[in-house]
């Protein structure tokens, strides 16, 4: 995506971990399963749109299903 939009890709993302649901690291480790990455390949900023927009979906999954347990 753009840079512009690769920001708020990466804002979405960062509050995963911003949150105190789980660290940094944790987060990236978990982006890494949910998505078959290697840590190369775990960076925002080298995915397109499509793969951006499956990763806010999983984001957004992971926090309403935090939620419910929690």
């Amino acid at each position: 995506p753009s840079r512009g939009l690769g920001d708020v890709y990466k804002r979405q993302f960062d509050r995963l971990w911003r949150s105190g649901l789980m660290t940094k690291k944790e987060a990236y480790q978990w982006m890494q399963t949910e998505f078959g990455l290697h840590e190369e390949q775990a960076h925002i900023a080298q995915f397109g749109a499509y793969m951006c927009d499956r990763l806010i979906c999983a984001c957004d999954k992971f926090r309403i299903h935090s939620a419910e347990v929690a």
